[in-house]
């Protein structure tokens, strides 16, 4: 395909699926502005660099592993680079797409780059096989192994225990960190596992003597949604005492999971470490080695980092000032790039961050103290009834008598006890939602009963669709519940199922078994009046729907089944389905008509998908495209720098009380007013960096108050130049500066007057008006008024 270099004119161009090994020809094509290389066989595309006017970019399923050239293409807009071996930059920074991308290398160039040899391993398996055991022996093999007859209690959550060293097989390269997390096994507490699976680590797959408990296929599943290009170990436990264990049958899951990357390391006595120890250690280090996170690039300022705030896990959370801080004491002293780590942080699952809501200021350290309080919760048939539902203060009682764990010592307090709810709410974990017809109780869907309400399931003419999967994942069904709360009907909600009601429209969702064993579906059927509202309220599930999928299972499959829509199945009880990509298909190559076996007829097939999909379900080309999310209020800070001498504290909060009372208001407009004063920086930061850190804070800030009563301090005075300066300049912040007009008593009065005299003539000959206020309600209706007016232009 060299030829192409001729066409200088061209602007968009195809190569995809071509079994391409070199494409350096196209850097003569400099006019190109859309390239799709995808499903090709390129490690090299670093001439993409002289395509400067690129804006849209397919590279997916490679063999990339650097894509440095891409802070060239600032103009990118488009970019897709999923299924290569990207280490440079790091994978998580590539997920989060071109702009992500384009920050790490505005850092890379600003910090030192080193190389990281460090990984996770992921213990995974049924209760009680002996996971636990093994973790511990991995850092101290003295540990005292438990018989098989012993009660050992069940680890409950996550436990995590970092910085097992391994030799790397290269003896030239540095010794691999290993952070090694165990899973408790119990059944309840899979939903919750599936956010700390992921795709950049090595799983062992532990298992013992019965083949009946390992459930092999549900673990391969379960990885298969989260991590398949992961190495999978599985390791049989031979328990003292048992002759042999019945062998894994490697041969049956490689062919049933082809894209999986399973080991069969064999059998080993955790009781007797003579037996083949040895040989699993070297083969930990070795399937370590191999992965691509290990040796990746990272900026130097992030090791240190990490180290410190490993060190600070028996806290439980820090706030987000404190994260800050650490940032700064190891070099990394812009916010921005503090902000970017912790985003980082959050996607490799080191820490737990949510930009949004009542948790933004917190930093979650050990994912155990979490996962530990709520599989506590929904392990407790006490606590939550048999209708699913428990109450807020029930639930706090319950926590805050218990202990953590052995870390843990102390029970959870009121402040925490308020976290932990707020991360089992929508947008985080999705456990439970609150009652709105029963304030202060909450229900969880995996705990209601199955029981279906009085309601007609199959109305005929309904709009009907189906997800269908070969394997669904625990909790699908029961986040979707969470995150449609408000639109439940009240009381028709139960295990595997909900009736949900928006503007007269009611939509009944269903999980239900199919013939094929291991499949399921979930049924979504609208009612109502206009065709248009119905699909508009389908299209509002699948987004959800489709939110779980790409937030949690990046690699779920599954078909998109529309139903048919001749007379007959219209009214039928089970109506045929097609998958969409079937219908495409035969629409592509077959022509218009597909026959319906249920109604012995011909159906229209472009008929049939446009009863079901709206027109922006497609692109310009007509292929389907996923559900963009949600459109929300952009969220918007405000930051006002309060400055004032000591004589005015009441007034200071009384203002301080008035911007809290304002940002109730404004939060439905996504606007957040940030007040910072004075005694923020005292209570937050060294003595070393106060004053620079004051400074930038004035810089920084959108509106800046000054209240003056009898004087003006030498730093009122030097903050107001610089930030009249900074106004002059460049029209931010916005100055206002407010006199107080009350009576003084006169045998209080001192030279110090002539500050305040002084400044106001100051001010008079700057052009800058003040405001007088006579108390504080006078000053809080005043600067109300005049944030008001200029809202808009912030």
């Amino acid at each position: 395909v060299s030829f192409l270099k001729e066409l200088k004119g061209i602007t968009s161009l195809d190569l995809s699926d071509n079994n391409l090994s070199d494409v350096s020809f196209l850097k003569e094509l400099k006019g190109i502005t859309s390239l799709d290389l995808s499903d090709n066989n390129l490690s090299d595309v670093s001439f993409l660099k002289e395509l400067k006017g690129i804006t849209s970019l397919d590279l997916r399923n490679n063999l990339l592993n650097d894509v440095s050239f891409l802070k060239e293409l600032k103009g990118i807009t488009s970019l897709d680079l999923s299924d290569n071996p990207i280490v440079n930059p790091p994978k998580n920074i590539v997920d989060g797409g071109n702009e992500a991308i384009q920050e790490y290398f505005r850092q890379a160039e600003k910090y030192e780059i080193e190389k990281t040899y460090e990984a996770k391993i992921l213990i995974v398996g049924e209760s009680g096989v002996g996971k636990t055991t093994l973790m511990e022996l991995l850092f101290n093999p003295g540990h005292l192994v438990p018989s098989p007859e012993s009660t050992q209690p069940s680890t409950l959550g996550v436990v995590v225990k970092s910085d097992r060293l391994f030799k790397h097989p290269d003896k030239k390269l540095p010794n691999i960190k290993a952070h090694i997390w165990d899973f408790g096994g119990q059944d309840i507490q899979h939903m919750l596992h599936q956010y700390f699976l992921t795709d950049d680590c090595m799983y062992i797959l532990l298992a013992d003597e019965s083949t009946d408990s390992a459930h092999y296929e549900y673990w391969f599943h379960v990885i298969n949604l989260s991590g398949k290009n992961s190495p999978i170990l599985v390791l049989l436990n031979r328990h003292k005492g048992q002759n042999a264990v019945i062998p894994f049958d490697a041969k049956l899951y490689k062919e049933t999971f082809p894209n999986l990357k399973i080991l069969d390391l064999g059998e080993i006595d955790l009781g007797n470490l003579d037996h083949r120890w040895g040989d699993l250690i070297n083969e930990l280090a070795f399937n370590l080695s191999k992965l691509p996170i290990v040796g990746q690039q990272t900026l130097k300022p992030w090791k240190a980092i990490r180290e410190e705030i490993e060190k600070l896990r028996p806290k439980k959370y820090i706030l987000i000032e404190d994260f800050d801080e650490i940032c700064y004491r190891n070099g990394l002293e812009e916010q921005r790039d503090a902000r970017f780590l912790l985003n980082y942080l959050h996607k490799i699952g080191f820490v737990l961050h949510y930009e949004e809501g009542t948790l933004q200021n917190t930093i979650f350290l050990d994912p155990n103290w979490i996962t530990h309080a709520i599989y506590d919760v929904l392990s407790d048939a006490v606590i939550i009834n048999k209708n699913g539902q428990f109450k807020k203060d029930q639930l706090y009682e319950h926590w805050q008598s218990n202990l953590c764990d052995k870390k843990h010592t102390q029970a959870y307090s009121q402040d925490e006890c308020n976290y932990l709810l707020n991360l089992m709410l929508k947008n985080h974990f999705e456990v439970c939602y609150s009652l709105e017809s029963k304030p202060s109780y909450y229900i969880v869907p995996t705990k209601l009963p199955n029981r279906k309400p009085e309601h007609e399931f199959e109305a005929p003419n309904s709009l009907r669709f189906l997800y269908l999967y070969p394997f669904i994942p625990e909790g699908l069904l029961s986040r979707l519940i969470v995150r449609m709360q408000e639109y439940i009907e009240e009381g028709k909600v139960w295990l595997t199922g909900a009736i949900f009601h928006k503007d007269g429209y009611s939509a009944v969702v269903l999980q239900q078994d199919t013939a094929q064993e291991g499949a399921k579906y979930i049924g979504i059927s609208i009612n109502g009046a206009e065709l248009y509202k119905c699909q508009e309220f389908l299209r509002n599930i699948r987004r959800e729907i489709e939110h779980i999928h790409r937030s949690t299972f990046p690699y779920i499959k599954y078909s998109e089944m529309v139903v048919c829509n001749c007379p007959v199945c219209k009214k039928h009880q089970t109506p045929n389905f097609y998958a969409y990509e079937n219908l495409q298909t035969y629409l592509e190559e077959r022509g218009k008509e597909i026959f319906c076996t249920v109604g012995n007829q011909k159906v229209d097939i472009r008929q049939m998908i446009d009863e079901v999909y709206l027109p922006e379900d497609f692109d310009r080309d007509g292929q389907k495209k996923l559900i963009a999310p949600k459109s929300e209020i952009k969220k918007k800070t405000i930051k006002i720098f309060l400055a004032s001498s000591f004589e005015l504290s009441e007034d200071r909060r009384e203002f301080e009380i008035f911007i809290n009372r304002k940002n109730k208001e404004y939060q439905k407009q996504g606007i957040f007013l940030k007040l910072v004063i004075w005694e923020d920086f005292i209570d937050t930061m060294p003595a070393t960096r106060l004053q620079d850190e004051y400074n930038k804070a004035i810089a920084d800030c959108d509106i800046f108050v000054s209240l003056f009563h009898t004087k003006v301090g030498k730093y009122t005075n030097e903050e107001f130049d610089k930030v009249f300066g900074s106004f002059k300049g460049n029209g931010k912040p916005l100055v206002y500066t407010y006199f107080k007009d009350a009576p003084i008593n006169i045998s209080k009065i001192t030279p110090e007057i002539n500050t305040l005299l002084g400044f106001k003539q100051k001010l008079s000959d700057l052009g800058h008006f003040h405001t007088i206020y006579s108390n504080t309600d006078d000053l809080k209706s005043k600067f109300g008024e005049q944030l008001e007016k200029v809202m808009e232009k912030l």
